[in-house]
């Protein structure tokens, strides 16, 4: 048991991200702060590995995709990505694919032209932001932006789309385009080499609390073009192409190296992006006769609702549930076969019954069978007998399907070598409340647990009248989807999160909650376990996976009051107990993959693709921008006035890219401005090539102070992620006093 043996205590757990109120308690292995960053087990951080697509086809796509206005049916050709902008808080998705912007500082929603809309205050500093791709720059090809504005302030010169990189001053590392509105006029700013702009204006002036729709267009490395409703393009001559950098898509604010400037007052909505110079007519569909058109894609239909690798007789299976059908592929998640169709749009389950993949689902689908068999279908399993039900286990040589629409809290068995043929007659209810229902089950120690909402049950089969008996061991019950077993300390133990948003480890006899430290809010970090979304689907669309290459725990969370899908990931690493959060995880099933003799752990997003998780330095094709921010460090006690002399840092020698560093002291809430982090002669950039065991990098903060922070953050296109082994903080300490300076 976990407290006779002691495998686990609270304080195994005080490692990697800590969220508590408590941020001035100086351990040196914990973050008030982190995100996209990794705890090593020799003890060492850094920056996250990422993901790759393995498949090119999107699952699930069977519904149309199109526009309500398309008069010739062009627009959709050469279309990169459309954001429809209706989401009310936090991501906002790609009808397209997967360029999805994420969160600068989140603006709320009203009514937009079409559905709802993001507002944006230059006095909040709300935006959104996608991290740099190739598909969003227009280098000497065509290019068009078209964007529904309606501005809420009509004073100086603010930001309604960039690609802009601002180091301050007026001065540019990387200058793109910019579509802006100085005062009341629409603007589109190019550069060909990256600093100095070329600015065209269209001669519309707009009003405040009227919508319209401004289209910015690029031709072929031969002219410009702004137009405003539809109205006659403006155009003018530029032959020198536009400036291809590193800087991100931001919507309603300029990006800067350190903050975001020039944002916007207005309300903005339904914008796309199109590798082409839209033609008069096209314009004229966008413009919908002022109501605006809109596009949608394959939404739903690509979602993938479950994961599992099924091995048949054969062949391995990887098998993904996405849409309305169920796919599976015998290369590795490349190409896939559709083996079922019809399926609910709604979470569906595998598991595997002696060498039957059996399928059920959160909508009490018909459940399925399958062999593996190439070129065969799933089919019903004992038709007209098996009941409907969410959630299936094979144990001591049974079938055992629970929680049937009628029935939730129904046990129902049939013996495995009769699952196809069987009349399902044997079953009984788990004794526990009206209002309660089975959220699954899992097997660990080689007995049986079923969990429901509110409770624990640990079943065993003991054969006679009734034929299995069942005693209630916890009070709590898990989340579906979340529930994994793992070692740890040397014990096996179930690992989930309960409906009060914590973690609980449970061994069978005792459970203890891990989740301590990284549940309350304080006020720096995005992630927090009590801001896991309660709203919508809430808890209910949470998944996990234990992956054994890393020896980690990862569960998917949505984020956000008012999040409704998933966008973060918070890990618990076996090795070290350290947790940390990951953020765009935007994935609704995982599961361990076998391919080639080797295992991978497989996530599958809402699009319909399939991932290779931490198989690569970025996310598909978009930059990991990770955080790391030390304790706040002081000698003995805050009060205690230090003088601050040298940071230094050292990597192992497999890192790679540029560091940035930044403090703040005395609990201030603002980071100084960005500084890269050298070594002794002033490279910046870290290198395998240095003639060093580690490699070894310095900033220096010569500033007095009681408490002192340091952040550190990377460029975005590391060829290996960095990885840190150790830092020294060098400094003085002066007496105690507040607020000494000099």
């Amino acid at each position: 048991m976990i407290q006779k043996t002691e495998p686990l205590s609270p304080k195994s757990f005080d490692k990697g991200l800590i969220t508590r109120s408590d941020i001035l308690k100086p351990e040196f292995d914990w973050s008030p702060n982190c995100m996209n960053i990794k705890w090593y087990f020799d003890g060492s951080v850094g920056k996250r590995f990422g993901s790759s697509t393995t498949n090119t086809v999107r699952l699930g796509s069977t519904a149309i995709a199109g526009w309500t206005i398309d008069s010739g049916g062009t627009l959709s050709t050469n279309l990169v990505a459309y954001w429809k902008l209706n989401e009310t808080s936090l991501v906002r998705n790609d009808e397209v694919g997967e360029l999805n912007f994420q969160v600068f500082d989140d603006p709320s929603t009203e009514t937009g032209i079409s559905g709802l809309a993001p507002i944006f205050t230059a006095a909040g500093s709300e935006g959104l932001y996608i991290s740099n791709n190739s598909s969003l720059q227009f280098g000497t090809g065509n290019g068009t932006i078209s964007v529904w504005v309606k501005p809420s302030s009509i004073t100086g010169t603010r930001s309604i789309v960039s690609k802009v990189m601002d180091v301050g001053g007026g001065s540019f590392s990387g200058f793109e385009y910019q579509l802006l509105l100085a005062g009341a006029v629409p603007e589109f700013q190019v550069s060909a080499n990256g600093s100095s702009l070329t600015t065209f204006v269209d001669g519309a002036s707009l009003s405040i609390g009227t919508w319209y729709n401004i289209i910015a267009q690029h031709s072929n490395n031969s002219h410009i073009g702004i137009t405003v409703d539809n109205g006659t393009i403006t155009t003018a001559g530029h032959t020198a192409g536009l400036f291809v950098g590193t800087a991100p898509v931001t919507l309603g604010y300029q990006s800067g190296l350190t903050v975001g400037v020039r944002h916007i007052d207005a309300t903005i909505d339904e914008m796309g992006m199109w590798n082409k110079f839209v033609t008069s007519a096209e314009r004229s569909d966008l413009y919908g006769g002022g109501t605006a058109n809109t596009y949608t894609g394959v939404g739903q239909s690509g979602f993938a609702w479950a994961a599992f690798d099924f091995g048949a007789t054969s062949l391995r299976w990887f098998t993904v549930a996405a849409g309305t059908g169920i796919q599976a592929s015998s290369n590795g998640a490349t190409t896939f076969v559709v083996i079922a169709t019809s399926r609910t749009q709604n979470y569906q389950y595998f598991e595997r019954s002696r060498s039957l993949l059996i399928a059920t689902a959160d909508s009490y689908d018909v459940p399925l069978y399958w062999a593996g068999s190439v070129g065969t279908f799933m089919a019903t399993l004992a038709p007209n007998s098996a009941p409907s039900c969410k959630y299936s286990v094979n144990y001591n040589g049974f079938l055992i399907l629970l929680n049937s629409q009628t029935r939730p809290r129904g046990f129902f068995y049939a013996d495995e070598n009769l699952q196809l043929t069987s009349a399902w007659a044997d079953g009984f209810d788990i004794p526990s409340s009206f209002d309660d229902e089975i959220t699954g089950s899992f097997i660990l120690s080689k007995f049986l647990y079923v969990s429901t909402r509110y409770k624990m049950y640990r079943v065993a089969f003991v054969g006679g009248n009734p034929d299995w008996s069942y005693l209630k061991v916890k009070d709590f019950g898990y989340v579906p989807r979340t529930v994994k077993i793992l070692t740890l300390k040397g014990g096996q133990v179930a690992i989930g999160l309960d409906w009060s948003r914590r973690w609980r480890v449970f061994d069978g006899y005792d459970d203890l909650i891990i989740s301590d430290n990284v549940e309350n809010d304080n006020g720096m970090c995005d992630f927090a376990m009590s801001k896991i979304s309660l709203a919508g689907s809430g808890l209910t669309i949470t998944n996990a996976e234990y992956d054994p290459n890393e020896q980690e725990y990862h569960m998917n969370v949505a984020i956000g009051g008012a999040s409704s899908q998933t966008t973060h990931a918070l890990i618990l690493n076996a090795r070290t107990m350290a947790m940390y959060p990951y953020s765009g995880q935007e994935f609704n099933c995982m599961a361990i993959m076998e391919s080639s003799n080797k295992t991978f752990l497989m996530a599958c997003d809402r699009s319909g693709f399939v991932h290779i998780l931490n198989s690569g330095n970025r996310d598909v094709a978009i930059a990991i921008n990770e955080i790391y921010d030390s304790p706040f460090l002081f000698s003995k006690i805050p009060e205690t006035v230090s003088k601050s002399r040298q940071l230094n840092f050292y990597f192992v020698r497999d890192s790679s890219g540029t560091l940035y560093s930044q403090d703040r002291a005395d609990l201030s809430n603002v980071f100084s401005e960005i500084r890269q982090l050298r070594d002794s002669v002033g490279n910046s950039e870290l290198k395998s090539t240095e003639s060093s065991v580690q490699l070894v990098r310095t900033f220096d903060v010569p500033s007095v102070q009681n408490t002192f922070q340091f952040r550190i953050t990377s460029s975005s296109g590391t060829a290996n992620p960095w990885r840190m082994t150790r830092w020294d903080y060098f400094g003085k300490g002066l007496g105690v006093g507040k607020g000494v300076t000099g």
